[in-house]
This record gives C-alpha cells, sequence and structure tokens, in this order.
C-alpha cells in the first residue's frame, strides 16, 4: 500500500516536473512582440471633379391655369327662346362663329318692316316739301328780287322733313339691329363652363344665361420673388421678349408637358408675400389629350438666362456659400457664388474652376486643413 502512493507520488511529480519545463522552454523561444503606434483615423469622403462650362439658370413656380377671355352671355333683346344650341351645357365646346342661342324673331321682323314703311313716308314727305320749297321760290321770284322769307322758302316745313327722314332712318337700324340680336353667337372658339338656359324660355336683357371660356390658349399666373425677375426675360418688365417656359401637370396619372412663354408681369408686388406674378400663357392647352384644363395647379419652369463658365453640384456639397474642396490629402474650405438653386442641384457662378475635386459627403465636424482620404470606388 505505502509502495502504490510512493508510485503515484512520482508520477506527479514527475508530470509537474515536464509541465513547467515546457513553459519555460516556450517563453523563452516565443517571437519578440515589436511595439508600434496606431494608424490616426481619417475621415474618408467622396469627391466630385468640377467641369465648368455653359449652365441656364431655370425658374420654376406653381400657379392655377385661368382662360385669357370669360364671357357672361347676356341678352339684348328679350322674348322666348327657340332655338339653343346642343353644345350649351356644361363642358360644351363651340367654334367661333356658331349659334349659341336664338329668340322668337317674329316681332323684331314686323318691327323692321314697319321701320321700312316709315323710312319710304319720310323720304316722300321730304321730296314733295322740297317741292313745295321750290316751287315758293320759283313764285316769290317772280315779283322780288331779294331772297325769300325761312318761311316762304318752306324752310321749317323742310328741316322737318329732314329731321324726320333722319329719324326714320335710325328707327330703321335700330330694328335691324335688334332683330341681329335676337340671334347669340360665340365670338371666339370656347367652352361652356356655366349655363341656365333651355329652349322655350323667356329671357330679358341683363340676365346671365351662360359663362364661356376662350380655350384658343390658357394663363398661368406664377408668384415668384422679385430677385427671381434679374435671370428671366418679362416684356414691359425686363425685356421686350419673354422667356420660354415649360407648363407640368398631372392629369389621371399621366405627366403631361406643354410648352409656353412669359407675356408679363402683373406689375403689382403683393404687399403680404413681395412676390411678383409673372403671367405664362400657353397655346392651344386643348390640342392634345388629356388638355390643360382650366383650373389645374401646375408647376412652370421658366427658361432664364445661360450661365458661361459656370459649375453644377449637388446641393448637398454646398455649407451657405462655402463648399468643401480635396487639396493634397487635406480638407480645404473655398467661398463661392452661388447664382440659383435647382432642384437639388446648385449653379455656382465663381469661386471653382477646372478640375477642383469638391467634396460631397457630410461630415459632422471638419476643419480647414484637416486630413481625410478619397473613398475610391472598387
Amino acid at each position: 500500500m505505502n509502495r502504490r502512493m510512493i508510485l503515484h507520488a512520482a508520477v506527479a511529480i514527475t508530470i509537474i516536473i515536464v509541465g513547467i519545463g515546457l513553459s519555460v522552454f516556450i517563453v523563452k523561444t516565443k517571437p519578440e512582440v515589436k511595439k508600434r503606434r496606431p494608424e490616426a483615423y481619417l475621415p474618408v469622403v467622396e469627391t466630385l471633379k468640377i467641369k465648368t462650362g455653359r449652365n441656364r439658370i431655370v425658374v420654376d413656380g406653381y400657379g392655377d391655369v385661368r382662360p385669357l377671355h370669360k364671357v357672361d352671355v347676356i341678352p339684348q333683346v328679350s322674348g322666348k327662346l327657340t332655338y339653343v344650341s346642343p353644345q350649351m351645357v356644361k363642358g360644351g365646346t363651340f367654334n367661333k362663329g356658331d349659334l349659341l342661342m336664338r329668340i322668337d324673331q317674329r316681332d323684331y321682323r314686323l318691327a323692321l318692316m314697319l321701320s321700312e314703311a316709315k323710312l319710304e313716308d319720310a323720304k316722300s314727305t321730304l321730296l314733295q316739301t322740297e317741292e313745295l320749297s321750290k316751287q315758293a321760290r320759283k313764285e316769290w321770284y317772280m315779283t322780288h328780287t331779294k331772297e325769300p322769307p325761312p318761311l316762304v322758302a318752306k324752310e321749317p316745313q323742310l328741316e322737318a322733313a329732314r329731321a324726320a327722314l333722319k329719324a326714320a332712318q335710325a328707327g330703321l337700324d335700330k330694328a335691324g339691329l335688334d332683330l341681329e340680336r335676337t340671334e347669340i353667337r360665340a365670338d371666339f372658339s370656347g367652352m361652356v363652363i356655366n349655363e341656365s338656359v333651355d329652349k322655350g324660355q323667356y329671357v330679358a336683357p341683363g340676365k346671365i344665361l351662360a359663362t364661356l371660356y376662350e380655350t384658343s390658349c390658357a394663363e398661368i399666373p406664377v408668384p415668384l420673388e422679385k430677385e427671381a425677375l434679374g435671370w428671366i426675360d418679362v416684356p414691359g418688365f425686363t425685356s421686350d421678349k419673354g422667356s420660354p417656359a415649360l407648363v407640368i401637370a398631372d392629369i389621371a396619372g399621366i405627366k403631361t408637358i406643354w410648352k409656353g412663354h412669359v407675356v408679363r408681369a402683373e406689375g403689382m408686388i403683393d404687399p403680404k408675400t413681395r412676390m411678383v406674378k409673372v403671367v405664362v400663357r400657353v397655346e392651344r392647352p386643348f390640342s392634345h389629350k388629356p388638355p390643360l384644363s382650366f383650373g389645374l395647379f401646375v408647376k412652370v419652369l421658366i427658361q432664364g438666362h445661360v450661365l458661361k463658365r459656370s459649375a453644377l453640384v449637388p446641393r448637398s456639397a454646398l455649407h451657405k456659400d462655402v463648399v468643401w474642396l480635396f487639396q493634397d490629402g487635406k480638407l480645404r474650405f473655398r467661398r463661392v457664388k452661388v447664382a440659383r438653386t435647382v432642384g437639388d442641384k446648385v449653379i455656382i457662378s465663381s469661386g471653382l474652376k477646372d478640375g477642383d475635386n469638391v467634396i460631397i459627403t457630410h461630415l459632422d465636424v471638419v476643419t480647414d486643413g484637416m486630413a481625410v482620404r478619397v473613398y475610391k470606388r472598387v
């Protein structure tokens, strides 16, 4: 029993001695670790190489489409309507010269015939009076050498006959005009926006029967800040000829674009918003489907002046009036002059040159001259 315990103790001691020896050997033979400073962290940025050139200023705005002309149909004579055009319904269209309504003409035709008869009677009366005046003058000169008195020469009667003839002619013209006014025709091609009329209805002067919009062209008043007017041509305001424009609308899920041009400014600056309304006109707004309907709220892009040797950079690259440049491994501040913001882009008129590398990455903390490295796409 004692011999077995001695044997076990000897084995354990041997194992311990071998383990200690291996540990010492490993420690003495391990490679020496060289100490070095950790690399400094450099922010990674993405850059855009600048290429200057011609960039057009685009002034954008929004406005409602309205007709060039809006007319209320009001009869000038009274009577019963004997004809109403099938197009005299809301949304109905018509062409210039089309007959829209007709008032009963019978009374007006009779009045015209009566006026014609009165005119013939007045002509006859004047002719008789002229003959009587000639006869009276002839008899007067048989016994006298001087001019006859006005009463003898029947001058008052002649003046009265001439006045009666003029009145009869005016009566005839009035009767003809009244008869002409029984037919209401379109002065332009357009569309019926509102109507309250039907065949057989009695109408009287002064009552509005319908409202018509002209469809040959449409106008969009676009409120703009005063500074924007310096970039575009506005007839009568900044130039003689207006800038071209694009009108964009989304109708029934379809994005449609119409060409237009600036025709004028409404002149008065809004005292509340300090903005000026520039009017853009579109010819033939109903020429294709879907049409540029009145009342639509649309976006307008006015094509302004062209800037030479200007640069176009992302809006995110601009920090107030400063951009960040990458130069020789450093971030450098560069002050620039901004001409106009167009969507998510900014047009820089001065401060950048060809070959400049503009940093377009957002950094939370930056200093002029800080070291950065450029992200390279694989």
